[in-house]
């Protein structure tokens, strides 16, 4: 009977910890993934040791290229940067190169927006039209600029997604 019940508390705990990791919660319950409805902020400070990432600016009302912020459906948040990696970018703004200078993220009220947005954007691909590689990662749509060759995109986007998962 001791044994019976050892067995299951080990279980119960081992369960617990695995929840921990895939929920991406730290020790002490606080979640620590920024890719559901993160402040911009926290997702430009996150991103801000990425190697060559030059310079980062955030959309306001005020700058918003789109004209979409806060709209409903659209992104409750965003960003541009610059990318050292895209030859002959030239801007010293990112809002005025858009994603095509480096790429962009955008955070969505919920995950079904992202996607919307997500699938919107897969409609370009392959065109003239295309903007870049694109993802929806829990409500955020992170974009990096179509200037960039496929490895340079994948590479982009994978220190992207780690830096937000840490």
């Amino acid at each position: 009977m001791a044994y019976v019940l050892k067995k299951n508390i080990f279980y119960l705990l081992l369960l617990t910890m695995l929840s921990s990791l895939i929920m991406g919660c730290t020790d002490d319950g606080t979640e620590k993934s920024l890719i559901n409805n993160p402040a911009i902020e926290d997702v430009r400070n996150a991103i801000s040791s990425i190697d060559h990432i030059s310079l980062i600016e955030i959309v306001t009302e005020e700058n918003d290229p789109n004209g979409n912020l806060g709209k409903d459906g659209s992104y409750t948040g965003a960003l541009f940067f610059l990318y050292d990696l895209v030859e002959g970018n030239t801007e010293t703004s990112a809002l005025e190169a858009g994603t095509d200078g480096g790429g962009s993220i955008e955070v969505y009220a919920n995950a079904e927006d992202a996607k919307k947005r997500n699938d919107y954007l897969s409609a370009f691909d392959g065109t003239i039209f295309a903007s870049g590689s694109h993802v929806a990662l829990g409500t955020l749509v992170i974009r990096t600029s179509n200037e960039l060759t496929a490895s340079q995109q994948d590479t982009l986007e994978a220190a992207i997604i780690n830096a937000l998962n840490n």
